[in-house]
């Protein structure tokens, strides 16, 4: 089960980075879904108030990866909505609450 955390971790670089289509970004978020139903290693419950930030993370790094600025510019502005500011970070995106 290690391995197929790493090979989950292995994604988030590449998301993050745009080195990666809006297409395997979608199918990856879809099968990281499918496992979590299997493994449960994401409490969904606890997590459910952050669920729609990450969501909107993940949308607004496809859309940049996709070179949908208007897309990605749209999650922006739906996390400030919510009081989220993002940092891009040599390591990915940070957030946190205003």
């Amino acid at each position: 089960m290690h391995g197929s955390l790493r090979a989950l971790e292995s994604l988030r670089r590449p998301l993050l980075d745009g080195g990666i289509g809006s297409q395997t970004a979608e199918s990856a978020l879809e099968f990281l879904r499918r496992a979590n139903g299997v493994f449960c290693f994401i409490e969904t419950e606890k997590q459910s108030a952050d669920a729609e930030v990450e969501g909107l993370i993940a949308e607004r790094a496809a859309a940049k990866a996709a070179k949908d600025w208007g897309r990605a510019d749209a999650a922006r502005d739906r996390l400030n909505e919510l009081g989220i500011e993002l940092q891009d970070t040599p390591n990915g995106v940070v957030w946190r609450r205003r």
